[in-house]
């Protein structure tokens, strides 16, 4: 109150609500403190204080009235004589060097409003802002789609721990159940063998019988073995070995000769003698006459005229190969993408899902390799174009090649 800047705005501005301060630094304060909007301030007097108090968030917008007062010098009246040399030295020096002068003395340069400066910083700050919520946003996404993944992961690992204790615990059991008669035909094979003896046969018959004998043995005994590698099959504790692979599959024929020669199935072979595979013989074996015996029975059951069952192997530098084809119907098109996992038969009621699944795990556990299967015309070594049944692909990794 009482600066002729406030008697101004009273008689332009009367709307206006001022609130007078004592000093110029307590006019700023109450604008910084929110207490005002404004402040009206000379800008000689506010420049320094400015800088002084750090008060860096608040800014010269620019002058309060279009028409700015004129600025006096007062005198002592008894030096009447200072007013004339004050202002020839005003007038000689003119406006822009008084402006000059006025701007050294200033603690800080001032700006009024935006500068280009301010407007780039915000748009840098801005795209920086935007960038980081971005990155943010992307880096949330990622690691919700791994938490997804992971938890996926855990969930299919959760589930296949479970089917192998079922798994497992249904083995047992079967075991359990097969290895009574299984012994007692052995023990009967054995009683049958001495009562033969002890018969008077021709030398033809008694050779016939010998050789019966010998197969229903070895039948007997790859069974009983088999029952064994089904009880450990989840807990294995035997040692990897090498064997012939042409042996392998001419012992799962040698077990199925009865069906096949019964049926009259063609078998065509193609098969290397000369590789040995390092793991577990009975267990491939029996995978071979998994796979074998379905083919037979999918050809006597659709009663295929000429029945055929091809067998060929081939080995490059990553994998060894074998195909059982049949030239039967084939396998439905709704059961042929599950028709490895459990309990899912091509045979009804009639198959226990069983065979094809255990297949697969012997072949992906225990040799690190994979079983497929397709529908498919004639394959390489069987040159007759009417094959067109189930092909069972098997491959393992070379790796498993066993060098003399």
């Amino acid at each position: 109150n009482g600066y002729v800047s406030h008697q101004r705005l009273k008689d332009n501005w009367p709307m206006l609500e001022l609130i007078v301060k004592p000093n110029v630094l307590e006019t700023l304060r109450s604008v910084q403190a929110g207490e005002a909007s404004i402040a009206i301030v000379d800008l000689e007097t506010a420049t320094p204080l400015l800088h002084s108090y750090q008060m860096t968030d608040l800014k010269v917008n620019g002058p309060a009235f279009n028409q700015q007062d004129h600025i006096y010098f007062a005198v002592r009246k008894d030096w009447p004589e200072l007013v004339s040399i004050i202002n020839k030295e005003l007038d000689y020096i003119g406006q822009t060097e008084i402006d000059r002068i006025k701007n050294k003395w200033r603690s800080v340069p001032v700006t009024l409003g935006f500068q280009k400066e301010d407007v780039l910083l915000i748009i840098e700050v801005a795209i920086l802002i935007s960038a980081l919520i971005a990155l943010w946003g992307f880096t949330i996404r990622r690691a919700k789609t791994k938490v997804e993944e992971l938890s996926q992961q855990k969930t299919d690992l959760l589930v296949s721990k479970s089917r192998h204790i079922v798994m497992g615990e249904m083995i047992s059991m079967l075991v359990h159940q097969w290895k009574q008669p299984l012994t007692s035909m052995m023990l009967g094979m054995s009683i049958i063998r001495m009562k033969m003896n002890s018969l008077k046969l021709s030398k033809k018959d008694a050779e016939f019988f010998d050789d019966q004998f010998t197969k229903v043995d070895q039948m007997l005994e790859d069974q009983n073995q088999l029952i064994s590698d089904l009880r450990n099959f989840f807990h294995p504790e035997k040692t990897k070995e090498p064997f012939n692979l042409a042996d392998s599959i001419e012992g799962a024929l040698s077990i199925l000769s009865g069906v096949i020669d019964k049926n009259t199935i063609q078998i065509t072979q193609q098969v290397d003698s000369n590789i040995q595979i390092i793991g577990f013989e009975r267990e491939l074996k029996h995978v071979f006459i998994n796979l074998i015996k379905n083919s037979a029975e999918e050809l006597i059951e659709s009663n295929i005229s000429q029945p055929k069952i091809s067998i060929f192997t081939s080995i490059d530098s990553e994998n060894i190969t074998i195909k059982v084809q049949d030239n039967g119907n084939g396998i439905a098109d709704d059961i042929l993408p599950t028709i490895f996992e459990a309990y899912v038969s091509s045979k009804g009621l009639n198959g226990t899902g069983l065979g094809l699944y255990m297949s697969k795990l012997v072949i992906v556990e225990h040799f690190s390799g994979l079983i497929k299967v397709r529908n498919c015309t004639a394959i390489n070594p069987c040159k007759d174009s009417s094959i067109t049944g189930a092909c069972f692909t098997i491959q393992i990794p070379s790796s498993n090649i066993h060098l003399n």
